[in-house]
């Protein structure tokens, strides 16, 4: 692994469960940029490519490690601005909503880890949901359970017209990671975004970030819910602004 030394890192940084909690993401910044021990630095060249890298940085008593990094991609259309924990900008860039293709940029926590398996290994540390087929992830903005995923077993009456299948025929959901943007489930803002496994590397999503079957496992064995990992992608311009409340 590579020691990043905290002077170092800065010259480089130029330039879901059925009922989600409604807690503000940008409230829970300035305590969590102080307990954050994990980060997964996602970024692209520019805010219309698809095409990204994944640098995992994790926080030691001599600054952050590097634990790994590797390709990603993101949504088809590139980047828009999130509603996470992310922080104020000075430009009006393009806001993430509803079926744009893109990815959110800023700064997220990570929600539930799931799954086509029973259950996960003895080396994951994270809380784990099993999907079925019973599961349904809901992208309708009129619906009361908009950017939730649920059971529709334990779901009394539906009112959604749109949604996404969680056990797909493919791997892609295999594993993947809620990434919470827009946890306030705000209608119309962008919905049932995750990090999961690719198609391939040359295809782009339809806004969640997504690394391939050998990653994620890396990815998989590294994360601890313990340490308050974070999300934070955006294209290279705005690497520093987000990174600034956690190294500094």
């Amino acid at each position: 692994m590579k020691i990043l030394l905290l002077g170092l890192l800065c010259l480089n940084i130029q330039a879901c469960t059925q009922v989600k909690s409604n807690q503000k993401e940008e409230a829970l910044l300035p305590k969590n940029q102080e307990l954050t021990q994990q980060i997964i630095l996602v970024e692209t060249e520019g805010w219309n490519n698809f095409k990204a890298s994944m640098t995992l940085l994790e926080k030691h008593e001599n600054g952050w490690i590097e634990a790994g990094r590797f390709k990603a991609v993101i949504g088809k259309k590139g980047f828009g601005i999130g509603k996470g924990k992310t922080r104020q900008f000075d430009h009006n860039y393009i806001q993430k909503v509803e079926g744009d293709g893109k990815s959110p940029a800023g700064i997220f926590s990570l929600g539930q880890l799931m799954g086509y398996a029973p259950e996960t290994d003895e080396k994951v540390h994270w809380d784990y949901r099993t999907l079925t087929k019973n599961d349904l992830g809901i992208d309708d903005p009129a619906s009361l359970f908009y950017n939730q995923v649920i059971d529709t077993t334990e779901v009394k009456a539906t009112d959604f017209k749109s949604f996404e299948t969680m056990r797909r025929k493919d791997n892609q959901y295999k594993w993947l990671y809620e990434i919470n943007h827009n946890r306030e489930n705000i209608p119309g803002m962008g919905s049932l975004i995750f990090l999961h496994i690719w198609k391939n590397e040359k295809t782009g999503t339809a806004g969640c970030t997504a690394i391939s079957e050998e990653n994620f496992k890396i990815l998989r064995h590294w994360l601890d819910q313990k340490k308050n990992p974070v999300i934070i992608q955006g294209p290279k311009e705005l690497k520093a602004h987000l990174l600034q409340d956690f190294i500094n």
